[in-house]
């Protein structure tokens, strides 16, 4: 089973891929991230904390929970 970071990071590679053809900058700026850290967050050299993923989730319509 995938931790977060890893279904995080499936999650938005999706995205890019999907709705935006796999171009990192025009998915970056939908989610009103820079492309770098987008690129960072996707390669896994830099890991996005919850307070970051939420808006960005919050505009892809993804929810989560953390176990109890």
């Amino acid at each position: 089973m995938k931790n977060l970071v890893e279904r995080a990071r499936d999650i938005l590679q999706e995205y890019v891929d999907k709705e935006h053809q796999g171009v990192k900058s025009r998915a970056a700026s939908a989610l009103g991230l820079s492309n770098i850290t987008l690129g960072q967050w996707l390669n896994g050299t830099r890991i996005p904390n919850l307070e970051a993923l939420s808006p960005v989730f919050g505009k892809l319509g993804v929810t989560f929970s953390l176990p109890s």
